[in-house]
């Protein structure tokens, strides 16, 4: 583009053209913030790769099965009760009359893997563009059972309006301002009685044990904000566990806080590639992200999840880590 002409003139020219170029930026913005309604950085609809859900499938698999186990006990244990309050005789024939109803037996009608992911209720509180639903979908679970809605997540905590029930939490939280602390508090207000965590109204009273997979920047795992959270969560989980002795949790910057949080890292041997709906950006990230795993109800329910990966380690694709220290000696941050 060239301009020609007297000072005055070009100045205006110039002017009037910036003015355009930035008045249809500003209605390429405007219809572009238009599709959520809550207020959000241009910056975080960066989407979450489909590679990085095909890394923790077996995550989700294993806890589905897990799931389902603790579903056919509770359903064992309430069909007892009810044999138990007729006769041998009364019971035998419920059981008849239930039919198809009848609890089934773990060892005959376990479900596979597979079948149980597609009855895995998954939770992302974070709305990006709603690819994610279709990602999970393609690896094997169910559209219908996986919760992720254009509202503002924040909101929803305020009115007490969030999902009463799901079996994981998995998102890949804005990396702006403070969404990534404000989740976290959220998290601390479900998974710790009575805890009294800033910026947020969680779930109070009984703890609500449900996983939590969450991709954020590696550098994060070194941040006070997250060894506060893990240092708060194993006190949590010593005191479920009858252990009083709060004192041999380890410090905010010990290997071991991670491991009595029941939390570990899942890393990809290669940086995941992120895109923007408007193609803006770059596709290469400039730091590692992981992700952020724990919330298991027992430590042999963490262990499953862990093992439940060793395929993945065997074939190179993504290492396994249980403290910041040696992501960091790894080079990850």
């Amino acid at each position: 583009l060239m301009i020609r002409g007297e000072i005055a003139d070009v100045t205006s020219a110039v002017h009037r053209l910036i003015g355009r170029v930035m008045g249809r930026h500003e209605q390429r913005l405007c219809d572009f913030f238009a599709q959520w309604p809550f207020t959000t950085d241009y910056n975080d609809h960066f989407s979450t790769p489909r590679s990085a859900y095909t890394d923790i499938v077996l995550l989700l698999e294993v806890t589905a099965m897990q799931v389902q186990r603790r579903c056919v006990r509770t359903n064992a244990m309430l069909s007892k009760r009810q044999a138990g309050a007729t006769s041998q005789e009364d019971a035998v024939l419920h059981k008849r009359r239930r039919g198809a109803n009848a609890v089934p037996d773990i060892s005959v009608s376990s479900p596979t893997p597979a079948d149980a992911l597609k009855e895995l209720i998954i939770w992302d509180p974070y709305y990006c563009d709603g690819s994610m639903v279709t990602d999970l979908a393609t690896l094997g679970c169910c559209a219908e059972r996986i919760i992720n809605r254009n509202r503002d997540f924040y909101a929803d905590i305020a009115n007490g309006e969030t999902p009463d029930e799901y079996h994981v939490l998995l998102t890949n939280p804005p990396y702006s301002g403070d969404h990534k602390q404000n989740l976290l508090d959220f998290l601390c207000n479900r998974y710790i009685p009575n805890s009294s965590c800033s910026n947020a109204a969680g779930a109070k009273g009984a703890a609500k044990h449900v996983p939590f997979l969450l991709l954020m920047p590696t550098w994060l795992s070194d941040k006070d904000y997250w060894r506060t959270f893990l240092k708060r969560l194993a006190a949590s989980k010593a005191e479920e566990e009858g252990d009083a002795r709060k004192e041999c949790i380890p410090a905010h910057n010990e290997d071991g806080l991670e491991r009595a949080a029941g939390v570990f890292y899942v890393a990809p041997r290669e940086r995941y590639s992120f895109r923007h709906p408007q193609a803006t950006g770059h596709v290469n990230s400039p730091f590692h992200t992981i992700w952020y795993c724990g919330g298991w109800r027992t430590e042999e329910e963490r262990r499953q999840a862990s093992r439940a990966l060793r395929k993945s380690r065997y074939q190179g694709r993504l290492e396994v880590f249980r403290s910041a220290r040696m992501l960091k000696r790894r080079g990850y941050f």
